[in-house]
């Protein structure tokens, strides 16, 4: 039975509200730091409404203004052809979400890329993804290492009522992942990630955020020298 946070991706759509915001739970920055997390998180929403109403407007006047709506789909990163009102028309309601990112420092994880994408809605179209390190094969490890930014789990995203998920999931990005099970070693099959493959054929932009707003907690190590 595949797993990991990929498995978490029909939760959202039982989720009710048209915009909601997903933080990695071990991301605790420390109390004095508390006021510019919100501050961040406010200007997240704001940004992500702001782009939902562009969208929307976008949308109301397909019928009338289909050059718009391609040239509009363009600057997403996703192609679509002006004569085409039905395929504008899908692609203008695809889920978005709005990612910020941080400054990369080495941190173990994934970050914002280019990607070409192997199946799904998108497939054979360029894209920005974000990619998990674990995505990475050896011959590619450089890349990685000379990636600017680190996607610290921290987005705003936006659905429309009842719209289902499915759809816009890169089955090809699933992971295979080495743990322990009852003591012992073994290979798990884990669907693509949440935010990974999980919503590969959402409309994606990334907006870079303090690094202060990014203080992970994985041991009790992490604490030492806070306030």
């Amino acid at each position: 039975r595949p797993g990991g946070h990929g498995a978490l991706l029909p939760l959202l759509e039982e989720v009710g509200t048209p915009m909601f915001v997903i933080r990695n739970i071990d991301n605790a920055p420390s109390p004095d730091l508390t006021a510019l997390r919100e501050l961040w998180t406010k200007a997240l929403v704001a940004e992500a409404r702001a782009w939902a109403v562009q969208r929307d407007a976008v949308q109301r006047d397909l019928a009338s203004n289909p050059e718009r709506a391609a040239a509009w789909l363009q600057a997403q990163g996703v192609t679509s052809d002006a004569g085409d009102v039905a395929g504008l028309e899908t692609n203008l309601a695809r889920p978005l979400r709005l990612v910020g990112v941080v400054r990369n420092e080495g941190q173990p994880g994934g970050g914002p890329f280019w990607v070409r994408v192997a199946s799904g809605i998108d497939a054979g179209s360029i894209r920005p993804q974000i990619v998990e390190a674990v995505e990475f094969d050896e011959d590619n490890q450089d890349v990685l290492a000379q990636a600017t930014h680190f996607n610290p789990v921290d987005m705003v995203c936006v659905v429309k009522p009842g719209q289902p998920l499915a759809p816009y999931v890169d089955e090809s990005r699933y992971l295979l992942a080495e743990k322990k099970v009852m003591g012992e070693s073994a290979k798990v099959l884990e669907h693509p990630g949440l935010w990974n493959g999980g919503m590969s054929g959402w409309l994606t932009r990334f907006v870079e955020i303090p690094a202060a707003c990014f203080q992970p907690v994985k041991t009790v190590m992490d604490l030492v020298g806070r306030t």
